[in-house]
């Protein structure tokens, strides 16, 4: 009662908590994360070597910063060699935005050899070849979904703003 923070429980389909401070939802992000945050472990990406295509430490004529890459998603593990700076600006994009698989758009592209600026140069699109790994990231009710090419699904828990009031889904 004293944070002002309104629940809403639906029977078998999660509860929405809306506070006034984000810092009141992340207090219980952190109190009951391991009793109702199962899921939100399903979703994580290593980074285990960072290079440039002829291998040395720095080469500022390349733009396409290359990787080892190991992401993990629920059970499934994808190790990948990848354009990281194409991969780093996709993965972004899905922070606001779903992503359906596409060729030459891949969430781990192998290249990102062509690069198209709008006409207000806030925004550039990477376009590689068709080799990659992907998968599709959905926004559903405060969530995210992720589906993996084998068609593994998880879900990852997130905050949203409405209206001056944070909220947090729990499914």
């Amino acid at each position: 009662m004293d944070t002002g923070c309104i629940f809403h429980l639906y029977d078998d389909r999660g509860l929405y908590l809306f506070g006034p401070k984000k810092e009141y939802l992340i207090d219980v992000w952190k109190e009951f994360y391991d009793d109702v945050f199962v899921d939100c472990k399903n979703f994580k990406i290593d980074v285990e070597k960072l290079y440039w295509i002829d291998g040395k430490d720095d080469d500022p004529e390349d733009l396409c910063l290359h990787g080892d890459i190991v992401v993990t998603i629920g059970e499934e593990i994808i190790d990948y060699s990848c354009t990281v700076s194409a991969a780093a600006l996709r993965m972004l994009r899905t922070l606001s935005r779903d992503h359906l698989p596409t060729i030459g758009e891949q969430m781990l592209p192998c290249c990102g050899h062509t690069m198209i600026a709008n006409e207000t140069l806030d925004e550039v699109d990477i376009i590689g070849c068709d080799d990659g790994i992907d998968w599709t990231v959905i926004h559903e009710n405060s969530m995210v979904k992720i589906i993996t090419e084998n068609e593994n699904t998880v879900y990852i828990y997130t905050f949203s703003i409405r209206r001056k009031f944070y909220v947090l889904y729990i499914w």
